[in-house]
C-alpha cells in the first residue's frame, strides 16, 4: 500500500512538470523573410503571397497544401523559434 502512494505521488508530480506551453504569439510574416537565413535560402524567383495580398493572374494552380513544422527551441526566443520554423516550411513549399 505504502509503494502504491509512493507511486501515485511520483506520478502526479512528474505529470505536472511535463505539461507544454500553448502561448500564441503573432509575428509579422515579412520580419521572417528579411532575416539572413531566409534571404540567403529562400529562391527569390518565387514570389510569396499571403492573405488578401493583391497578385497577378494565376497562371497555374498546384493546389493547396498545409505544413506541421517544428523546431527546437533551446536557447531561442520563441519569435526566432517561429521564424525558423516559419522558413523551413517556406523551404518546403519551394
Amino acid at each position: 500500500m505504502n509503494r502504491f502512494l509512493f507511486g501515485l505521488l511520483a506520478t502526479v508530480l512528474l505529470a505536472a512538470s511535463a505539461q507544454a506551453r500553448d502561448t500564441r504569439h503573432m509575428f509579422p510574416v515579412q520580419d521572417a523573410l528579411t532575416t539572413g537565413e531566409a534571404k540567403a535560402k529562400l529562391d527569390p524567383k518565387i514570389k510569396l503571397y499571403f492573405g488578401d495580398a493583391p497578385h497577378p493572374k494565376v497562371m497555374r494552380d498546384f493546389g493547396e497544401f498545409t505544413s506541421n513544422k517544428k523546431t527546437n527551441a533551446f536557447n531561442k526566443s520563441d519569435r526566432v523559434a517561429c521564424e525558423w520554423a516559419f522558413l523551413s516550411a517556406m523551404l518546403s513549399f519551394q
